[in-house]
């Protein structure tokens, strides 16, 4: 029997295990390869025609409104029109109580009647005192007497008439008229309330044939249009094309409405800094009712612009960006932030103001794959498509940056 010694064994055990960890490690596989750079959609900035627009929020107003007020006192008794009804001017809406304003009426004419008698009674006298003046049986005083009576008398008359048609008036005021022609709000006060001149509003009409719309600009947008159109603060204001306002309403996506501005307040208001302007929209159909707030916008011409799919923009504290694609110094593909100061939208496209070129490539879809200076591949897909008119609403607010929970107008996934 052989007897293999420990030193000897333990020699054998470790070349055992040599071996194993060769074998092992001649038969494991290669480490995996890197993924390849994602892929991103990328467009060149596009030059196009864009129209301005500025944005504004208005209130609309009748052209012509007035409050129907009683112009005697009395108790109201009758109310002979439907609310929210459309009335003519003359048309009868209240009745005041008449009976008293009868009997005034009734007394003017009376008194009338009495005062003529005394005028009737005084100009005998005085024919017959002229005719014994000139047989000189009638001294001259008596005859200065008898005509300051007759004068008297006259005068008298004419009092009384001036009462009787201030009776009448009243009488008259007991029938209270729409002024003008409109739409007439419900009755304010009711059958049996006691009225005074002037007090309490019986009703509002409202003409709403046509519709003014009130809007404030910034002080800014106003001198920038004098400065461009110096014949606006002038007598020649009348030459100049009418500036076009757009009317939105609160429940439309767009602007359903065109009109023109008719005109603006004298002074710009020291505490707001801003310049009152009234817009007119023709309401055949009577769709916008008075008071109600809506969008409007002002056309304000033509300009060429840089134009990028508005999902390309971005921001964050650092302020508006797009990223571009690039070559790194070892020709690869990179993506890199490019700062940008952007203007309004243009349909699916922002306006680019400054910060990128004509022939830079900007990512526009695959924008969560990117990653600033890292590699990516460049896709020429199809941008959005450009509409056949470039609308471009300008904010009224000059910031230059949007914040960064701005939703994009299109999204492309």
């Amino acid at each position: 029997m052989r007897v293999i010694s420990l030193p000897h064994r333990l020699a054998v055990l470790f070349s055992t295990l040599l071996l194993s960890v060769l074998s092992l490690s001649c038969g494991k596989p290669p480490a995996p390869s890197a993924p390849p750079p994602p892929a991103v959609s990328v467009v060149k900035p596009v030059q196009r025609e864009v129209t301005n627009y500025l944005l504004y929020n208005g209130i609309t107003r009748g052209v012509k409104e007035t409050e129907v007020r009683p112009r005697v006192s009395g108790y109201l008794d009758r109310i002979l029109f439907k609310a929210d009804s459309q009335v003519k001017a003359g048309d009868l809406l209240f009745v005041i109580d008449q009976r008293p304003y009868k009997v005034s009426v009734e007394r003017a004419e009376a008194e009338l009647k009495g005062k003529q008698a005394a005028v009737n009674s005084t100009l005998s006298n005085l024919e017959r005192v002229k005719r014994l003046a000139v047989q000189q049986a009638a001294s001259e005083q008596e005859l200065i007497d008898r005509q300051a009576a007759y004068d008297l008398a006259a005068a008298d008359v004419g009092v009384a008439q001036a009462e009787l048609n201030e009776a009448k008036l009243n009488f008259n005021f007991t029938e209270v008229r729409a002024p003008i022609a409109g739409r007439v709000s419900r009755n304010l006060v009711d059958e049996g309330t006691l009225l005074r001149v002037n007090e309490p509003i019986l009703a509002t009409i409202v003409n709403d044939e046509q519709i003014y719309v009130d809007f404030q600009v910034s002080e800014a947008e106003f001198l920038d249009y004098i400065r461009k159109n110096p014949k606006a603060r002038t007598d020649k204001a009348a030459e100049m094309e009418p500036v076009i306002v757009e009317l939105g309403m609160a429940d439309e996506a767009g602007y359903s409405r065109s009109g023109r501005v008719i005109a603006g307040d004298n002074t710009v208001d020291p505490s707001t800094a801003t310049f009152g302007v009234r817009g007119i929209f023709e309401n055949p159909d009577k769709q916008i009712a008075p008071g109600l707030y809506v969008r409007v916008r002002t056309l304000m011409g033509t300009v060429t612009a840089t134009l990028v799919p508005d999902v390309a923009v971005q921001a964050d504290q650092r302020g508006e960006f797009v990223y571009v694609v690039i070559k790194d110094k070892d020709g690869r593909d990179v993506a890199t932030r490019r700062s940008v100061q952007s203007g309004p939208l243009a349909g699916a496209y922002r306006r680019i103001i400054s910060g990128i070129e004509p022939d830079d490539q900007v990512i526009f879809n695959g924008l969560l794959r990117v990653r600033p200076e890292a590699p990516v591949t460049p896709v020429f897909d199809a941008p959005p498509a450009l509409p056949a008119t470039m609308p471009a609403t300008q904010p009224t607010t000059r910031a230059t940056t949007r914040p960064a929970t701005q939703p994009a107008t299109t999204t492309i996934q």
